[in-house]
């Protein structure tokens, strides 16, 4: 079984608690796979931390103990309004080409979706695209309405490394520790991140 910290632990050097933690959200969406009550919400993972930290390599390493293909999207070339309804499958007009995450999706509905540095991305992408998605577990083609992708087995990573210096402030304090308040840090964290943003 490719799900346990020793897995992990022969490929990913240190954040022994991190790694824990994602074992044990990998083994309930396999579980959740299993369950015919689609369309449902996906896994959603957010992975905070420095540059250099290993937040790539874990996703990597999910999709590959999953068995799953991993989409890589490169949040930094979705900053601008018009590349973040690219993403989503923009009506003609605004088309630039390219391969929607809706027709991902369709293609390969239990994907590992790697959003790799989200705070980069357009605030839109996850403030109001991504909404419907990460709630109902469907996705909508913003060409062509007919067309929807059914994400209940995805896996949704979103990495950050914005706002260094707090994230690894908080780290120190909270590093390896189940903690009810170091999650509330983090959740207040991100969502104050993309609050900025917006403003």
């Amino acid at each position: 079984d490719r799900l346990t910290a020793q897995w992990f632990g022969a490929r990913f050097v240190g954040q022994a608690g991190a790694v824990r933690a994602l074992v044990g959200s990998l083994r309930a969406a396999r579980h959740l796979k299993t369950q015919k009550t689609a369309p449902r919400a996906p896994t959603v993972l957010y992975f905070y931390g420095a540059a250099g930290t290993g937040k790539t390599r874990l996703a990597e390493l999910a999709a590959e103990a999953l068995e799953r293909p991993l989409v890589r999207l490169e949040m930094e070339s979705y900053s601008s309004e018009l590349d973040a309804n690219r993403l989503f499958g923009a009506p003609a007009a605004y088309d630039p080409g390219g391969v929607s995450l809706v027709d991902q999706l369709r293609a390969t509905p239990d994907a590992v979706v790697l959003f790799d540095e989200i705070d980069k991305a357009h605030p839109s992408i996850l403030a109001e695209k991504l909404h419907s998605v990460l709630s109902s577990g469907r996705m909508t083609h913003k060409r062509d309405m007919a067309l929807t992708a059914d994400a209940s087995d995805a896996l949704f990573v979103f990495t950050s490394n914005c706002f260094e210096d707090l994230v690894c402030d908080t780290a120190r304090r909270y590093d390896d520790h189940d903690d009810d308040d170091a999650r509330g840090r983090w959740t207040a964290f991100f969502r104050r991140v993309f609050s900025e943003r917006r403003g």
